[in-house]
């Protein structure tokens, strides 16, 4: 009965000994993601990158987020910044895409929603 207790929890250990290793992957590739590719707002990988007038790339559902609850203002240069100031980065995101390829991640689909963030951009301006 012993052994067959200890079988049974070292089966528990090597199902959470996966869930660990998981964890230390997925951690490992967010520690090497390039920090271009990282939302300044989500801290998270850009599904949908776009750009300021200054210059500053983030995820486009987190900025319009942010410039709808705290106003236009540019979360990273305080500067006034509309909705309609930001903008689709396509080198960013194609840059992202080849990233994810090469390191196995698979990124999203080509229609990740786009369009119907272009309407909301355009409607929250």
């Amino acid at each position: 009965a012993g052994t067959s207790a200890a079988r049974g929890h070292g089966a528990a250990n090597g199902i959470e000994d996966d869930v660990d290793a998981d964890k230390r992957i997925v951690s490992a590739q967010i520690a090497l993601t390039p920090p271009r590719f990282i939302c300044p707002i989500t801290k998270k990988l850009m599904k949908d990158p776009v750009m300021t007038k200054t210059g500053v790339n983030y995820d486009r559902k987190a900025i319009l987020k942010a410039l709808q609850s705290n106003g236009c203002v540019c979360p990273v240069t305080q500067r006034s910044l509309a909705p309609s100031g930001v903008i689709a980065n396509a080198k960013l995101a194609w840059d992202i895409q080849q990233w994810q390829l090469q390191f196995g991640q698979a990124p999203p689909p080509p229609s990740s929603g786009t369009s119907s963030s272009r309407r909301r951009v355009k409607s929250l301006s």
